[in-house]
């Protein structure tokens, strides 16, 4: 099973990640430990992100601790179901970058750096596969046995998850490669394709102190953009280059290229301010619907999870899910006095929130807060995860770091 990792940076907070998986109904009677993730002390702090990383699958939670260049790899730790710590490496999966966090399919753990892709193995920690190319690489993402790579904003690779071989490529060029979704007849890449020959604008931000000024392209609204949903080969095609041949494509104008596979369908923005649902097979549309203004949600398989400002004109916040095939509300419930949703994120069976007081952990089908986990004020909650025995988290003050696992009693 793959987890669901959301960047929040696409919602609210920039630097938070929420990542949930199978989960028991807990009672959680005892209390979380606490561990220092340690910093290489030999580096400044002005030049150490220190960002960190939670994935894994219901077996294996893998801490990730980034590096800032190849020099000065990313430091990985993997906890077992029960907490127990299973292995630790010095990586060089070097320099997570902005295009794709880490995720993981078929057992491997996936990152990539702008010219390669690496595959860890999950149990062990031992590096399986290493992809690398001379042309920039962009979005990756992974589901159902495949990895796929947008190369140049040209390109689409799809490699075995396993073994990373080269299955397939094709020419996409002007498409961002966003999801690859797993369907019964195989899975598909969902990609938003610009018209050809599009030029995006580029937009200068002010660099720090003694720093460059940042150039940024960014793509408005184009009634020419569509969403495309390609399928792909889990046998080994070759190494030529194939066109693309969609299962089918609609239009996708907006500037907001997240699209998120949920159930049998996929969900997306397709303008401002408007939220969309479309049967993942036929890409007809299900639903439209305007996004509610404060409103955080994420998408997985069993659907949406939401919070936002209640409706009943009394102060305070909601949450609830939505069916993927309606875009309808199933349930709703208030959330505490003073709780105020930050981010959202979802896996199978759980739903959870960053909260302005720290986080909460619900069961999906009724809605039951399952946890509460609290932050010091002078920290801040940057990473989540649950698992069916435990629930872990990292927070951050400066650029020092904490990983937290609380056990579910049954």
């Amino acid at each position: 099973m793959r987890l669901l990792t959301f960047a929040t940076s696409i919602l609210v907070a920039p630097t938070a990640m929420v990542a949930m998986a199978a989960m028991a109904a807990p009672t959680n009677t005892e209390r979380p430990t606490e561990t220092p993730i340690a910093r290489p002390a030999d580096l400044p702090d002005r030049l150490y992100n220190f960002e960190t990383y939670l994935t894994g699958n219901d077996e294996v939670t893998v801490v990730m601790t980034e590096g800032p260049s190849a020099e000065h790899p990313a430091v990985w730790q993997a906890y077992g179901a029960r907490g127990q710590v299973l292995w630790t490496r010095a990586h060089t999966c070097p320099d997570f970058d902005a295009h794709t966090e880490p995720f993981v399919v078929d057992d491997r753990i996936v990152c990539k750096s702008s010219k390669s892709i690496v595959a860890v193995d999950l149990a062990s920690g031992d590096e399986r596969w290493r992809f690398t190319e001379s042309r920039t690489l962009y979005m990756t993402v992974g589901a159902q046995g495949v990895v796929a790579t947008s190369i140049n904003n040209e390109e689409v690779a799809v490699l075995d998850a396993k073994t990373g071989s080269v299955l397939q490529r094709f020419n996409v060029g002007g498409a961002v490669l966003e999801a690859v979704a797993a369907t019964p007849r195989g899975p598909l890449a969902l990609l938003v394709q610009d018209p050809p020959g599009k030029v995006e604008d580029t937009i200068v931000l002010p660099g720090e102190a003694g720093e460059e000024p940042l150039r940024i392209s960014v793509s408005g609204l184009d009634k020419e953009r569509r969403l495309v949903a390609q399928p792909l080969s889990r046998v080994a095609l070759g190494e030529g280059l194939q066109p693309l041949a969609p299962l089918w494509a609609t239009p996708f104008e907006g500037y907001s290229y997240a699209v998120f596979p949920s159930g049998g369908a996929v969900v997306g923005e397709p303008s401002e301010g408007l939220k969309v649902g479309w049967d993942l097979t036929t890409g007809k549309v299900l639903w439209t619907r305007p996004l509610p203004e404060d409103e955080v949600s994420a998408f997985g398989s069993e659907g949406g999870a939401f919070a936002r400002p209640a409706s009943d004109g009394k102060p305070g916040f909601v949450y609830g899910t939505i069916d993927p095939m309606t875009g309808k509300t199933r349930w709703e419930l208030r959330m505490a006095d003073g709780e105020e949703p930050r981010a959202a994120g979802q896996g199978s069976n759980v739903m959870g929130f960053i909260t302005n007081q720290g986080a909460l952990v619900a069961d999906f089908a009724t809605g039951r807060a399952t946890r509460r986990v609290t932050v010091p004020k002078e920290r801040e909650l940057t990473s989540m995860r649950a698992s069916p025995s435990f629930t872990m988290w990292v927070t951050k003050r400066d650029w020092e770091r904490w990983f937290h696992v609380a056990p579910v009693t049954p």
